[in-house]
């Protein structure tokens, strides 16, 4: 690791470390969350919102998770936080819970965002069955592009994250400064942390892809998705802290 931070595959294999090495304490934490996204899943399916309507539910539900989420990464993000400042055992004050919520929401609205013409191309696409196909090769790129454009934008902007957590200078602009050397490092972390448990658990749900699936069809399929949401904060939580710790020396303070 230098000064900047950890090298990209480095910060890979790290943020799995930590989360596997903590499993037993992250089972309890992440139980409640983990049920509230169940339940969040299965509130947004019974939506069923069609065309561009499915982008302002999607909005919503990304707002509404801001509750389960921060109640899983505060005490995941001054668990690793203490590795630095032993003082980041205790629990914070209820306003900084609010503070990392906000920070939370506004960073998933800013990739919402940032996604949405990827989203909005995908119903076109969808909307467009039977009719004269899109140039497929045209939507995959633009696809690609803004996808990583929006996981690089979300590595530089969140520093702000675990700044938060560690009751410090929160803006998005101080994060921002922070990560100019190393965005992409985050941005790259984030997706490769990402994608083998997207991978895994797209498996597995593959098969309750059916026309009527069963209740049980259905709760599972809610479950794997809670799942794949709360290993995935688990990563990346893991990937921030290790770049803030990079950033911050000795105790945590603001820096100027």
């Amino acid at each position: 690791m230098n000064g900047s931070g950890p090298g990209l595959f480095e910060a890979v294999i790290e943020s799995w470390r930590l989360v596997i090495g903590n499993a037993a304490a992250l089972a309890r934490i992440a139980l409640i969350p983990f049920l509230l996204f169940i339940a969040l899943h299965r509130l947004e399916l019974a939506f069923e919102p069609e065309g561009m309507a499915i982008l302002a539910s999607g909005l919503l539900f990304t707002i509404l998770a801001a509750v389960p989420a921060v109640m899983l990464l505060m005490p995941w993000y001054r668990r690793l936080l203490a590795a630095a400042d032993p003082a980041m055992q205790a629990r914070p004050a209820m306003w900084w819970s609010v503070v990392l919520m906000l920070r939370w929401a506004g960073l998933d609205i800013l990739f919402f965002a940032g996604m949405g013409p990827v989203m909005a191309m995908s119903i076109q696409v969808v909307a467009a069955a039977g009719e004269p196909a899109p140039r497929l090769d045209i939507f995959v790129f633009y696809w690609t592009m803004l996808v990583m454009g929006s996981y690089l934008f979300y590595g530089r902007m969140g520093m702000a994250l675990p700044a938060a957590a560690a009751e410090s200078d929160h803006s998005y602009r101080r994060s921002w400064a922070m990560t100019r050397d190393n965005g992409w490092r985050i941005g790259f972390a984030i997706i490769l942390c990402w994608l083998p448990i997207q991978f895994l658990i797209e498996t597995l749900r593959g098969p309750l892809a059916v026309e009527d699936p069963t209740l049980a069809m259905q709760y599972l399929d809610a479950a794997l998705g809670g799942l794949l949401r709360t290993v995935n904060e688990l990563l990346v939580t893991a990937v921030y802290v290790q770049f803030y710790l990079a950033r911050t020396a000795g105790p945590l303070e603001d820096e100027d």
